[in-house]
């Protein structure tokens, strides 16, 4: 098996493990997240960080912040530099007030106010980054975030709303999880990092897609729909800062064809169960449900194989 082989392999086998076995649920589903697996280095994590680079010179709108999250911002700038040079050697070098990044061959300051930490924070890691903040009520709203691979979604329009109103397009978000996630982030502890993973089924492979992409002509048949729809994963983290205690959330978006995805059976199991439990408004928001008939028939085309 050649290295381009070996790390396709790794990379089905990642997005594969988003997959949850037995039917779909509605969950939070965060389990403890040991420090030094934060920010992992997988295996398209030079790939994703050039792929950042790019986005971030030609799209508008995949940073923004207020006032009043810039010691936030230079907080976890801080942290996240410690962090990558600590765990992730092979892809970063500290050079006094500066940081070397071997995949884009930048070096992004530290400590300055132009370009801003995010900008440093969106360039420096595959992740996407969100800071959280307690407004006067308690609440957790948006204050700052990179995001260079949104899942259908804009940024803008997310900026200063509480977790209750940034998912408000997630059917039954606020009647199953809502007021679980608002006690989470409340007592959410600096010591105790989180982490979970998501993942959806997109009809396209564009990693900055806030929107769906119009895609006129033919409708995706069975035979076409494995090399045409994507198998995405979101790895999502949250811990909070110690000095700011403003909360981070970071997504970190891996995907592979549905071709690629199916080659093991034990994956195609897992999307026939969820897909076929997932209830209806879920299937709409998340796009699958127009593609539901042919995605259908490839699956059990691909079961018995």
């Amino acid at each position: 098996m050649t290295q381009s082989q070996q790390t396709a392999a790794t990379l089905r086998d990642e997005v594969q493990q988003a997959v949850d076995t037995g039917p779909h649920r509605m969950r939070i589903g965060l389990r403890p997240l040991a420090d030094e697996d934060w920010i992992a280095p997988q295996s398209d994590f030079d790939a994703q960080l050039r792929a950042r680079e790019a986005i971030l010179s030609t799209q508008d709108d995949v940073i923004i912040a207020t006032e009043g999250s810039i010691d936030a911002q230079a907080e976890l700038l801080a942290l996240v530099a410690d962090h990558v040079t600590r765990y992730l050697p092979a892809h970063y070098t500290r050079e006094g007030d500066s940081i070397h990044v071997h995949a884009t061959g930048r070096r992004w300051p530290l400590s300055c106010a132009d370009p801003s930490a995010l900008r440093v924070l969106a360039a420096l890691i595959p992740d996407d980054v969100c800071i959280l903040s307690p407004n006067s009520s308690g609440q957790y709203i948006m204050t700052a975030a990179a995001v260079c691979f949104p899942t259908r979604w804009k940024l803008r329009p997310k900026m200063g709303r509480t977790l209750m109103d940034i998912h408000g397009p997630v059917p039954e978000y606020a009647s199953r999880i809502g007021a679980a996630m608002d006690r989470l982030f409340e007592s959410l502890a600096v010591e105790r990092p989180l982490w979970r993973t998501n993942w959806s089924l997109l009809d396209s492979p564009a990693l900055f897609q806030p929107v769906r992409p119009d895609r006129p002509g033919q409708a995706l048949t069975s035979s076409t729909i494995g090399a045409s729809v994507w198998l995405r994963s979101e790895r999502q983290t949250l811990r909070r800062l110690p000095r700011t205690q403003d909360i981070v959330f970071t997504i970190r978006i891996r995907q592979v064809s549905l071709d690629e995805a199916c080659q093991d059976p034990l994956t195609v199991k897992r999307l026939q169960t969820q897909l076929s439990t997932m209830f209806d408004a879920l299937q709409h928001y998340k796009g699958v449900h127009s593609l539901r008939p042919a995605i259908d028939e490839y699956l059990r085309a691909r079961s018995h194989e």
